[in-house]
C-alpha cells in the first residue's frame, strides 16, 4: 500500500530536503569504506532523530 502524504505544500522549494539529504550523501571515494554504522549516522544527523521512548 502506498504512502499518501497529506502535509505536503506544494508551493514549498524543497530546500530543506535537499539539505537532509546532502548531509547523508556518500561520495564515491568514500563508498568502498564506508560501513552501516556510519551510514546510520548520518541519516539520524540528517533527519535528527533521536531514540523515541515511551
Amino acid at each position: 500500500m502506498p504512502r499518501i502524504f497529506d502535509n505536503i505544500d506544494e508551493k514549498q522549494s524543497g530546500e530543506l530536503l535537499i539539505q537532509k539529504l546532502e548531509k547523508m550523501a556518500i561520495s564515491l571515494s568514500e563508498e568502498e569504506r564506508i560501513n552501516l554504522p556510519e551510514i546510520t549516522q548520518r541519516v539520524k544527523q540528517g533527519f535528527d532523530l533521536d531514540k523515541v521512548t515511551k
